[in-house]
């Protein structure tokens, strides 16, 4: 899942949560880095400055299924995508 289709929300409140260890500040937009409950790591990507920071727990909303896509840990390649 790219970290644009990924939305911020309360703590408890999205689909999963995510202890964030990064937060980048990047102008226009800002990233949130962490990791989720299970261990793995995500990247979310906002418009504009955020207020979150490092050590704080946000709820993430996923994207709708037809924005979700699976890859392969090793390659990197998209399941279902041409060379895939």
């Amino acid at each position: 899942m790219r970290p644009e289709h990924i939305t911020p929300a309360e703590a408890g409140r999205g689909d999963v949560d995510m202890n964030v260890t990064l937060t980048e500040q990047l102008g226009g937009e800002s990233y949130l880095h962490g990791v989720l409950t299970s261990g793995e790591s995500v990247s979310v990507r906002l418009q504009g400055q955020t207020r979150v920071k490092r050590g704080e727990t946000v709820g993430l909303v996923l994207a709708d299924a037809q924005e979700r896509r699976l890859f392969d840990t090793e390659t990197g390649q998209a399941f279902g995508s041409p060379t895939g």
